[in-house]
């Protein structure tokens, strides 16, 4: 599992492309693209042997956004890990070379509904066993602009 104080890394990157749809709203009338790249440094528990590893690189994402005739935002991403590494106490090392995709509709009405389900998984470079990392983000906002659900789970499972 990931360590709690850096869950907001994830929440970091949905929020970008939250703010690329807001700051849009009023002018894209045509497809636009926009980079982010995220440092990633956190602490992540191999379930199947109980160590923490360190995993440290950069989480780039590309975002699509296109206005529809209704006002409504589309919004897709693509998100890869690029020289994502981590290391554990005992000195195993992991890699990540995992991307996904996700999509964002802002129907421009009031209320919305997002969720972003994403796994990726840590492969050794040794002996240690592999494994993977899965978050699902969900936020529901009502017609008043108040959160109504909010959902930031991460967990981990052991890979063969």
């Amino acid at each position: 599992m990931l360590r709690k104080a850096n869950r907001p890394l994830i929440v970091a990157v949905v929020a970008v492309a939250a703010y690329a749809a807001l700051t849009l709203a009023g002018t894209a009338s045509a497809d636009q693209q926009y980079n982010s790249d995220v440092p990633m440094d956190s602490g992540v528990l191999n379930p199947c042997n109980g160590q923490i590893v360190h995993v440290v690189g950069m989480a780039h994402s590309t975002y699509n956004v296109t206005q529809g005739p209704g006002g409504n935002l589309n919004i897709s991403q693509h998100v890869n890990f690029q020289g994502v590494t981590g290391t554990d106490s005992l000195g195993n090392t992991y890699v990540i070379h995992d991307s996904d995709n996700g999509t964002l509709h802002f129907a421009g009405q009031g209320g919305e509904v997002f969720t972003f389900p994403q796994s990726f998984a840590l492969v050794t470079t040794g002996s240690a066993p592999n494994f993977e990392v899965h978050v699902l983000f969900h936020i529901t906002i009502a017609t008043s602009g108040n959160v109504s659900a909010f959902v930031n789970n991460f967990t981990s499972s052991c890979r063969p």
